[in-house]
Formats: C-alpha cells, structure tokens, sequence
C-alpha cells in the first residue's frame, strides 16, 4: 500500500482518516490519493463513465476508484471537502459503511470471486448531506 496526499488548507478536511484507510488497505497493493493528483473528481471526455456521471451523480464525489480484474495496482482518490459541510459523524459513517466496499470490491477482483472482465468504478457521492454508492461497470 501506498499513500500520496497533499496539504489541506484551513477548513477542508477528507472523508476519511489516513489511519483508517491505512488500516484496511494495509495488505494490498492500493494506492491511496488523498487529493495529490487533484482536488476534485473529473472523467476523461468520451469515456464510459462519463455518460454514467453526467446522469447519475448531481452531488460531489468524495472518493473513487476505478478498479480492474487482477490488476492489483488500484487506486482510491479522496477529494477535499469543506469542513463545515462535513460533520465527524459523516466521516465515522463513510468510515464504518463505504470504506469497507471499495475494499470488498478490490478482493474481489483479486481473489477469484469476481471473473468478469469488465472495468468498475466505485465511488461515493455526497449529495444533500447524504451518501450515495455507485457502482458502474463497463467494457
């Protein structure tokens, strides 16, 4: 496991802790961007997941992944968030409930227990104070 991070500015915060993270993923070959590559999620133009974004997700994503079978070199990237948009029992709740599927889905594609070979992106929005899960497939 690997961690790259960048500084926060005064009143952002991430999603989840760096120990947190670090705990569950700390047997597996995952990168963990802690907003180093950029401080918001974007897709690239004409691409699978772009149409899926463009129509599914009206919030903020807080945290990604695009994942792939049997490459376990993933990476999960966590946006900034303003801290005064973000409660600690937001955080304990993304902690306890969706940190834990990007792991399950990252074994998955490891362990056999997936074998379609399909790329998927997981990823949590943020949307009127409330989470939602997402979960795209595509060729």
């Amino acid at each position: 496991m690997e961690i790259t991070k960048r500084p926060l500015n005064a009143g952002e915060v991430f999603s989840c802790s760096f120990k947190q993270a670090k705990s569950i993923f700390k047997d597996t070959e995952i990168l963990l961007d802690f907003a180093k590559y950029g401080r918001d999620f974007g897709t690239f133009a004409n691409t699978p997941d772009r149409f899926y974004v463009k129509h599914n997700v009206k919030g903020i994503v807080i945290a990604c992944s695009y994942m792939h079978l049997n490459v376990p070199r993933a990476m999960i990237s966590f946006f900034v968030l303003k801290g005064n948009n973000y409660s600690e029992k937001q955080r304990e709740m993304f902690e306890q409930k969706y940190l834990p599927e990007f792991y399950t889905l990252y074994k998955s594609l490891n362990d056999g227990t997936i074998k379609e070979n399909v790329s998927h992106l997981l990823m949590v929005e943020l949307i009127d104070g409330e989470f939602k899960l997402h979960h795209f497939k595509y060729r």
